[in-house]
């Protein structure tokens, strides 16, 4: 049996993989489901297991769960197994001018002799999949618009450790940053944002109070210096820009 559904939210693609590709976050979303446990150590990627307890006509299923695609931020496949089926999701992720449009692709396979049921099954699991769609929908319109949660750093290219050395914080630290443990402040968070690219750095002159956005070139050069350990001010005499000039200033859409 198969279910499809497609829905346009408000919020970047990288967001929205980020939260879909986590089963963790089922329970909050799916009423069928009864617990997830996640089963492999470090960050959700290619590989990562999970035990997902799911509640269907009054009977308990267990299945077992993994990740066999991962490609944050547009695509991810997870295919869990039971003792008579197989259930295989497979989530597609495109930008959209207001946001990112969302379908997942949900195929479960009943082995012999639950298979002969499929069409009566599906009647069932129809309306507990509109309900899960229902609130995944709900779930994703309310996501945080922080940096460290909405999958930024895979959009940049960039792995835990290389974000973690240009912030200056250990690896552990980030982490709980990305999973919603703990939050970066003052001027942990400025840097994080501006090398995350969801504030822009701009030069501005001392001569008046209009800002001239830095090249994208100019941007790369000061992040690549920062992380080879240049202090800001011999940064800015590389770059061509006064130490105390630059400054950062959000965009009024994060």
């Amino acid at each position: 049996m198969q279910f499809i559904h497609t829905m346009d939210v408000p919020k970047p693609a990288a967001a929205v993989h980020a939260y879909v590709s986590d089963f963790k976050n089922l329970p909050r979303w799916d009423p069928t489901i009864v617990k997830v446990e996640q089963t492999t150590p470090g960050p959700v990627g290619q590989g990562t297991r999970y035990v997902v307890v799911l509640k269907f006509v009054g009977s308990e299923t267990t299945l077992d769960y993994q990740v066999r695609e991962y490609a944050p931020p547009i695509s991810a496949m997870l295919v869990g197994v039971a003792s008579s089926a197989v259930a295989t999701d497979k989530i597609t992720i495109e930008p959209t001018p207001t946001g990112s449009r969302l379908t997942w692709h949900a195929d479960i396979t009943l082995s012999w002799p639950a298979k002969i049921l499929d069409p009566l099954l599906k009647l069932f699991f129809a309306g507990d999949v509109k309900k899960a769609m229902a609130n995944l929908e709900r779930e994703l319109n309310e996501l945080p618009q922080t940096a460290m949660q909405s999958g930024a750093r895979e959009v940049q290219g960039l792995s835990r450790k290389q974000l973690a050395r240009l912030v200056r914080v250990d690896e552990g630290t980030l982490w709980r940053w990305e999973q919603g443990m703990r939050a970066p402040k003052g001027r942990l968070a400025v840097v994080a944002d501006a090398i995350l690219g969801v504030v822009e750095i701009v030069a501005t002159l001392n001569r008046g109070r209009m800002g001239w956005p830095l090249a994208a070139d100019d941007i790369q050069e000061i992040r690549r210096l920062r992380a080879d350990g240049l202090s800001l001010r011999e940064t800015g005499r590389r770059v061509g820009v006064a130490a105390n000039t630059v400054t950062v200033r959000r965009y009024c859409n994060v």
